[in-house]
């Protein structure tokens, strides 16, 4: 395959450009195109560019098999597979195993298969989701300030790096004020890629008011913190997150796809001035919930014991993958 073809589908457009999600008004134009209901779709897209054969159903109709169950979402009425609503799961393996790999793969079927909003694990110290540039929608917090570089490979010189421009790099950059609001701009089938707030703008507000977390939690941002070690870390925004979506909505298909899940919620999670542990309580009873509100949560990490254990005893599923070869 010539590069040209590799930056490019097969009539020449650059990648990404000409899907449904590219429409204006996706999902519901008005007027509907002429041609919209055989125009094809990010996910369709993804396959093509990256070789990833069609969902085969039929694969699995002569035995039951956890993947189908998994994968395929189904309201209640509906349901072929024998699970109805959002689902979980855990996947083990070791660094260069593939994690990442089959995060991108699992978050093409998840939009293929269901047409649902997948969001993607923003974090500086990873880019994981990259190779989705093209399909993705970039979700920054509105009351930060983003500074964008590529890192070089050498780890001699991790602080230097070129600016990058992020709207030339991704599809779509738009910018959230709170949990609630980052919700309401979730679209089907896309591929979201979701940076935390620093400023924690709205979290406490979305804990106070929810059941999930009967107690009060602190969210303590850098302009507030009279030292930076009182700083609340930054991967706790997800905890306010994952409440406002089953607290507020929409509640259409959502799967969250969360590398270093152990970063969320350590084994070792306890009540410090962060009320860590409150906050892993609270993320176990929307696990508990989410089947429901059809939200989905696929979790990676290294070890399973470095998990916390009530969010290890929720979690319905676990995938291993091979220690010795990573995924193509």
């Amino acid at each position: 395959m010539s590069s040209n073809r590799q930056r490019t589908d097969d009539y020449g457009r650059k990648w990404g450009s000409n899907s449904k999600q590219t429409h204006p008004e996706y999902p519901d134009p008005d007027p509907v195109p002429r041609g919209w209901h055989n125009k094809h779709t990010d996910a369709e897209e993804m396959r093509r560019k990256f070789g990833i054969g069609p969902w085969d159903p039929d694969v699995f109709k002569s035995y039951e098999k956890p993947y189908p169950n998994c994968l395929v979402h189904e309201s209640p009425g509906e349901s072929e597979w024998g699970h109805v609503g959002g689902t979980n799961f855990l996947c083990v393996a070791e660094k260069g195993s593939g994690k990442s790999t089959f995060g991108l793969k699992w978050s093409n079927r998840l939009m293929d298969v269901n047409d649902e909003a997948v969001v993607w694990r923003g974090s500086s110290s990873r880019s994981g989701g990259l190779p989705f540039k093209n399909w993705t929608k970039l979700l920054l917090p509105a009351n930060a300030e983003i500074a964008a570089t590529w890192k070089p490979r050498d780890i001699r010189v991790q602080n230097e790096g070129e600016p990058a421009d992020l709207e030339d790099i991704v599809r779509e950059v738009e910018y959230y004020e709170d949990p609630v609001d980052l919700n309401d701009r979730l679209e089907p089938g896309k591929f979201h890629v979701v940076y935390p707030d620093p400023s924690f703008s709205g979290c406490e507000r979305v804990m106070a008011e929810s059941d999930f977390c009967p107690k009060p939690v602190p969210f303590t941002p850098p302009s507030e913190a009279e030292d930076a070690a009182d700083t609340t870390p930054i991967v706790h925004w997800w905890f306010a997150w994952m409440v406002a979506k089953l607290e507020y909505g929409p509640y259409d298909w959502t799967s969250l796809i969360f590398d270093e899940a152990a970063d969320l919620a350590p084994d070792d999670a306890k009540a410090d001035s962060d009320e860590t542990y409150e906050k892993v309580q609270a993320l176990r009873r929307v696990m508990a919930d989410s089947r429901k509100f059809n939200f989905s949560l696929f979790f990676f990490a290294h070890h399973e014991v470095n998990l916390h254990s009530k969010i290890r005893r929720t979690v319905q599923w676990r995938v291993s993958l091979a220690d010795e070869t990573a995924n193509p």
